[in-house]
């Protein structure tokens, strides 16, 4: 489900009813929200996976959800691949480094490295907002089986993936004892071995979820790239869309139930703010505003240590 912005119209206008408009409320609740999701990152989602390509270094990374703000981790199928910079490439080719695939590390003539497996991966702004990840060395081998699907059908009695549309799994690369990496379904993104591969079928060890009747989407890869994305929700001008279309936006349940105070207390510090407006009030927007940054660096905490209630080392239990 999606909660509607408009649910935190009536305790924002608590600040002037009758001066505070239902559009101007929705702005400064929006803004609020793409605030807090830039300062905690707690808003993480994963990525439909992509499918590596030979002598490719470069993809486009997308959401309809939301806006990408930044990668918090990146995997190649199971494998971890760590975090770079251009800068700091360069950095080790000015310090005399030397490419050595033995110990998969970068240095003089980075952007011209090649290897069967990439390391490392950087990030960069491209038009539009768009996110897209560089993958270091530029990998020589395409994702071992990749297939995205809208026409699936799981099976947890029979512990089965089928497409009723695909006809050969095995032509798209998938076989027995693959780890198998499900992104995009409702149920069943999760790591799976594969037991067996048969036409249209794929078998798997670990038990699945019932889902689908030949119309479950999920995107089925092995080797594929794998981001976590910390994403913010879509900017909206309220200035070239109609209040209407500013009123459709909606955030996810987490942000409701979880921070609807935060969001309602930075949406009033703003509009306090306001100097040529009636509900002008300095002092109150202070006091929102201090409610507002209690509650988005408790929330940031929630990203290092999650919601648990206490956080142990000893994993020897």
């Amino acid at each position: 489900m999606a909660q509607a912005i408009t649910l935190w119209r009536e305790a924002v206008q608590a600040l002037s009813k009758g001066r505070v408009t239902n559009a101007l409320a929705d702005r400064e609740v929006l803004k609020t929200a793409i605030d807090f999701c830039e300062r905690t990152l707690l808003w993480e989602e994963k990525l439909d996976a992509i499918e590596v390509k030979a002598y490719i270094d470069g993809y486009a990374l997308s959401s309809s959800n939301g806006r990408i703000i930044s990668i918090d981790h990146a995997s190649i199928g199971t494998r971890k691949i760590f975090p770079t910079s251009e800068s700091n490439l360069d950095a080790f080719e000015k310090e005399g480094n030397v490419y050595d695939p033995d110990i998969y590390d970068v240095g003089a003539q980075w952007r011209r490295s090649q290897a069967t497996d990439a390391t490392r991966y950087y990030v960069k702004h491209e038009g539009d907002e768009q996110r897209k990840i560089y993958l270091v060395p530029e990998p020589t081998a395409d994702s071992d089986a990749y297939a995205s699907c809208t026409d699936l059908t799981y099976s947890a009695s029979a512990k089965t993936i089928t497409s009723a549309a695909l006809t050969d799994f095995e032509d798209e690369g998938f076989e027995a004892g693959q780890i198998l990496v499900i992104t995009g379904s409702t149920s069943n993104d999760r790591v799976y071995s594969i037991a067996s591969v048969a036409d249209n079928v794929i078998t798997t060890t670990e038990s699945l979820v019932d889902e689908g009747s030949g119309d479950a989407s999920a995107v089925l890869s092995v080797d594929g790239l794998i981001v976590w994305a910390n994403m913010a929700p879509n900017r909206v001008d309220p200035g070239r869309t109609e209040p209407a279309t500013l009123a459709a936006v909606t955030f996810e349940d987490w942000l409701y139930h979880d921070h609807f105070d935060a969001l309602r207390d930075g949406a009033i510090a703003r509009l306090a703010r306001y100097t040529d407006e009636q509900y002008h009030d300095v002092a109150l927007a202070e006091y929102h505003d201090a409610l507002y940054k209690s509650a988005w660096m408790k929330a940031a905490k929630y990203k290092k240590k999650g919601y648990a209630a206490r956080v142990s080392r000893d994993i020897a239990a």
